[in-house]
């Protein structure tokens, strides 16, 4: 399935010759967007909060033949409108609003298309349009969303002198814009790097680092968080997120449709398969996403190492941080862990199977940095 973003808050999905009109966040005007995009549709996704473009739709549907899809739950608001002829409206059926014949299926139902061959998944549509759109603001508003998070302020070369002069020597090594810099109030010895892409960047340490770290070791963490933007390692974790996202959707979607028969053939309902994919489909995509953190770690490591010359420095300071994580506790989100060049909560002591982590055993990162001097010397 293809999305497309047409202006005033709609989108087209198009799923072969499936072109369906949708406005999800039941703000935008979609007769302008028609309008705007030239689109021909053939389905119209009707939700929640049209009232007001109810006629609009209705002229659209005439002048293209698109059919109109609609969840029950409006139903009774169609109703208010004047709607007559509704057909068990609890399960489906269909509905006629000024000429226009209405299709209802329950939110967790697919919708087929007039020749029977295409189909519009009324709930995973709204669900994975909005999972994806928190996504891409995730992604697109990192760097503030992150700061935030970490309660951190923006510090002048006056105020941190020797931190920023660090950053700009690295930068400068590695032919980056040089980041924004802040400085986190927590106590515990940490540090991230954020931003869409390098001319969007910050790094941030907490104060903890500022006092625990010997210069040499600042610029080995300092060049790890460098090596993230320079990898545009926000954007392969967003898209990580998304993917992981999608599949959960899906797998709920065919639970649901499963338990109470979306399907056209209710003898292919496999309620028992259905409930293991919920199950299992998350988990796989879950250790997916996690992988890929631990692999954009280990990356990290090794582009620190190269920029600052040596992989001592960084190996000194993940021990140095590793011990201190489990003694120093951190007011931190989870949903911010990986982002921190060391899990923050490693002072809970959960021993989770290494396929879970966020972040590779610290031991491990420490052995392939000496390793990397060992070749080297």
């Amino acid at each position: 399935m293809d999305i497309r973003f047409l202006g005033h808050a709609c989108f087209e999905l198009t799923d072969g010759d499936t072109r369906v009109l949708i406005d999800p966040f039941l703000t935008g005007n979609p007769k302008a967007a028609v309008e705007a995009s030239e689109l021909d549709p053939t389905h119209i996704f009707l939700t929640h909060g049209h009232g007001d473009h109810y006629g609009d739709i209705v002229d659209i549907a005439k002048r293209t033949g698109a059919q109109v899809v609609a969840i029950v739950e409006i139903a009774n608001e169609l109703g208010g409108a004047g709607v007559e002829n509704v057909s068990d409206p609890n399960m489906g059926g269909t509905i006629e609003f000024d000429d226009v014949w209405v299709r209802l299926v329950p939110a967790w139902h697919t919708s087929t298309t007039p020749n029977g061959t295409a189909s519009v998944p009324s709930g995973l549509v709204i669900g994975l349009v909005l999972g994806l759109a928190v996504c891409g603001g995730s992604y697109w508003f990192s760097d503030k969303l992150a700061i935030a998070a970490a309660r951190a302020r923006p510090v002048t070369p006056e105020e941190a002198p020797q931190l920023h002069a660090v950053v700009q020597d690295l930068t400068t090594r590695a032919g980056l814009p040089m980041p924004r810099v802040y400085v986190s109030p927590e106590a515990q010895p940490n540090a991230f790097a954020t931003g869409r892409s390098p001319r969007h960047a910050a790094v941030c340490v907490t104060e903890g680092l500022m006092q625990v770290l010997a210069p040499r070791e600042l610029a080995g963490v300092l060049a790890h968080e460098l090596s993230h933007i320079r990898h545009r390692d926000i954007l392969i974790g967003s898209v990580a997120a998304a993917v992981a996202m999608a599949i959960t959707f899906v797998a709920r979607i065919a639970f649901w449709g499963a338990l109470f028969g979306g399907g056209r053939d209710d003898e292919d309902n496999n309620v028992v398969g259905a409930l293991l994919m919920m199950v299992l489909a998350p988990v796989a995509a879950a250790l997916v996403q996690m992988a890929i953190s631990r692999s954009r770690e280990f990356e990290a490591d090794r582009g620190g190492a190269e920029l600052l010359g040596e992989g001592e420095p960084l190996a000194s300071a993940l021990e140095k941080l590793d011990a201190y994580s489990e003694r120093v506790p951190m007011n931190v989100n989870p949903a911010q862990e990986n982002a921190y060049i060391v899990s923050p909560f490693a002072r809970r002591g959960a021993q989770f199977a290494n396929l879970f982590r966020t972040h590779p055993p610290t031991a491990d990162r420490v052995a392939r940095l000496r390793a990397m001097d060992a070749v080297v010397r």
